[in-house]
């Protein structure tokens, strides 16, 4: 047996000069982190401030677990503001909080990392304006350099593996809708028809005929199984 190649790996002189570039391209920017794990968020923030004391600089607006948490911390104007996310918050899919930072009269710049990149919620990302998307896996991997070099040129970025999933194929006839994977994602997060309809400012009649259709979609019987073949197909995560 062979034994095991790293010569994938980045060389450590390369990751910490890739780490320098990044925390640069960010001071260009007042930065609000979204993630649904506060820790985490403030774990990352002091990790690109690169501050060994753990301090907060100026120019980060704080963390944020949730999409409601976000509209109310943007400030006004923001297009030196920039908005790095999780594609899902504590209380949802960021869909609708991307459309109403659009709505501002001076929207701030958005970078979602996509945990299981489908091409219905990718397609529906790019309609809603997002400036940047990368799959979670390639992070790490250049994906949050690349795409602040992007944005520093003035350009959307889109990493190449959520490239691939909308350059895929046409939608077939039993694909899940943006909406319909918005409300796949409540219902896996234990949310009620009436609930959902609160949420989403739909009638409970709706979010219901919602359900059904997503239920008829992926033929099968009941919310869980439906959220279980979510997950398999990658609606969700």
């Amino acid at each position: 047996m062979e034994s095991p190649s790293f010569s994938a790996l980045p060389d450590p002189s390369q990751l910490m000069e890739r780490n320098r570039e990044v925390q640069k391209l960010l001071l260009n920017y007042r930065i609000i982190m979204c993630t649904p794990h506060r820790p985490y968020g403030v774990l990352m923030l002091v990790n690109l401030n690169g501050a060994a004391d753990g301090s907060t600089p100026q120019n980060h607006l704080g963390v944020c677990t949730s999409c409601a948490e976000v509209l109310e911390r943007v400030p006004q104007p923001a297009d030196d503001v920039l908005v790095l996310t999780a594609d899902v918050l504590a209380d949802g899919p960021v869909l609708p909080m991307l459309r109403q930072l659009r709505k501002l009269p001076s929207p701030p710049k958005t970078l979602i990392t996509v945990e299981s990149p489908h091409r219905v919620f990718i397609r529906e990302l790019i309609k809603v304006g997002a400036d940047a998307l990368i799959a979670v896996s390639n992070v790490g991997r250049g994906g949050l350099l690349e795409a602040l070099r992007c944005l520093d040129r003035g350009e959307r970025s889109i990493d190449a593996e959520c490239r691939a999933m909308i350059e895929d194929r046409g939608p077939a006839s039993d694909e899940l809708s943006a909406r319909e994977v918005e409300i796949l994602q409540l219902v896996a997060e234990g949310l009620t028809n009436r609930a959902i309809g609160k949420q989403l400012c739909i009638a409970d009649v709706t979010a219901r005929d919602h359900v059904r259709r997503i239920l008829h979609k992926l033929a099968v019987s009941d919310r869980s199984a439906a959220v279980m073949e979510g997950v398999r197909l990658g609606y969700i995560h």
